[in-house]
């Protein structure tokens, strides 16, 4: 009986993934979005891998995704697969306004987003830079929650799309600096804006070209932790209040091909990324860096 049930049960989800019709969320999806969900392999240019899962589900006018993502750190004896820090995505969007402004589609969403991460290895080996010494076996954590509210515009003409996106990010319950160890938690606000566009080679081939930004401001919420201070090479290991929340500021450019699968409305493709600013995921929230990386990836 647990056997028809489960195959029923398989059989509704395959239908809805097929039957449901899919509003803006997919023109929505800007690509360069760190957060931007789908499944697939990339490397930087030093060869560290990382590694994601992910999917969305559309019916109507709600969207709902989610997205796990494994990745190496260089200071750590790299393997062939990922596996020193993982972290994971859940979200889900309302469309609640549409309307035609020729040339251009305009719509309006509000959403939660959640993104949790953490380390599972420690440091190995001396070090005497501030982001290398927050792993050290310690428990250290990062947790965004946030409601959000999006606009988004479309225009299509010709082989050529456009597509933008302005948010608007209240997070609560949230913490992005594991340099502090405890678990207290606060609230800020953050903004995030990028734009895409793509063109057509073919029926069913095309390229894009992607840009991204995402700030998130200090927060007032503030707890007593030691943190190390001080350039490196003389860190100090200081009690001091810190921000629970830290302002962080991520600049993504993302480009690359990709082959369209009309009867499944999936695609497929290779791609090439730099990042600058605080990488995604777990990672001390004063670690600025500039990433360069490539890989390939499926979507809906």
């Amino acid at each position: 009986m647990r056997k028809i049930k489960r195959r029923a049960l398989g059989c509704f989800s395959i239908l809805l993934i097929q039957l449901s019709p899919i509003p803006a969320f997919s023109e929505a999806g800007i690509k360069a979005n760190p957060d931007y969900i789908s499944s697939g392999l990339s490397w930087t240019t030093e060869g560290i891998p990382s590694a994601q899962v992910g999917d969305v589900l559309s019916f109507h006018r709600i969207m709902i995704g989610g997205m796990l993502e494994a990745r190496n750190e260089k200071r750590f004896n790299q393997g062939v697969f990922p596996n020193h820090n993982w972290r994971g995505v859940a979200t889900t969007e309302a469309s609640l306004y549409e309307r035609r402004m020729e040339p251009f589609l305009l719509y309006v969403y509000a959403g939660f987003c959640h993104e949790s991460a953490h380390a599972t290895m420690g440091i190995r080996e001396p070090t005497e830079k501030a982001f290398d010494l927050i792993y050290d076996d310690v428990y250290r954590r990062m947790m965004l929650n946030s409601i959000n509210v999006s606009g988004h515009i479309a225009n299509s003409s010709g082989k050529n799309t456009f597509l933008a996106r302005v948010d608007y990010n209240f997070y609560f319950c949230s913490k992005n600096t594991p340099e502090l160890t405890g678990s207290k938690l606060g609230s800020s606000s953050g903004f995030s804006a990028g734009a895409e566009n793509r063109y057509r080679l073919g029926r069913n081939t095309g390229c894009y070209i992607s840009l991204y930004d995402r700030y998130i401001v200090e927060s007032r919420n503030t707890d007593q932790g030691y943190v190390h201070v001080g350039n490196d090479g003389q860190l100090q290991n200081v009690l001091v209040r810190y921000p629970i929340i830290n302002h962080v500021n991520t600049i993504v450019l993302k480009t690359g091909f990709f082959i369209l699968f009309n009867e499944s409305r999936r695609e497929a493709g290779l791609y090439g990324k730099a990042l600058y600013g605080n990488p995604y995921g777990f990672v001390d929230s004063r670690d600025t860096r500039f990433v360069i990386s490539f890989g390939i990836e499926t979507s809906l």
